[in-house]
């Protein structure tokens, strides 16, 4: 039996499992990849209150994050509140880089290319946060990293 995590969406308990993927209690038939994707596709469409469900998560998905949210989309247009959303849930990806599973998702590769698609949106108040993100998400990377 996994430990279990109060970080689910809605409160839902997860599952720490055996193969190191966290999954939903009481949905032993999903695996960590859809749940990431199910909480991910909630954290959207949601309204912009603060992230607290799903934070930990998060942390430990870091670029992971940047590359389910263009899965999520593909070419469709999300809202100015999915938008700002993405924003947020990008910046709480990388506030805790110690916390980011794979090496590769702490360099936010996918991220900076989902930050590039975003100032091109229709909406001010998204493009008006786009550097903020960025700065936010830097020098978390930065503070991250082993000094020489």
């Amino acid at each position: 039996m996994g430990q279990v995590l109060n970080d689910g969406a809605n409160g839902t308990p997860l599952l720490n499992g055996p193969d190191k993927g966290v999954v939903p209690r009481g949905h032993p038939n999903m695996t960590p990849e859809q749940f990431q994707l199910e909480l991910v596709k909630r954290l959207i469409n949601r309204p912009t209150d603060p992230i607290t469900s799903g934070r930990a998560l998060l942390h430990r998905l870091g670029d992971q994050t940047a590359v389910i949210v263009i899965k999520i989309a593909g070419a469709s247009s999300l809202s100015e509140t999915q938008e700002l959303m993405v924003l947020e849930m990008l910046t709480v990806a990388f506030e805790s880089p110690h916390s980011i599973k794979s090496d590769a998702d702490r360099h936010p590769n996918a991220t900076q290319f989902l930050l590039r698609s975003l100032e091109a949106s229709n909406y001010s108040s998204v493009r008006s946060r786009i550097s903020e993100v960025r700065q936010a998400i830097s020098s978390s990377v930065d503070e991250a990293r082993p000094q020489p």
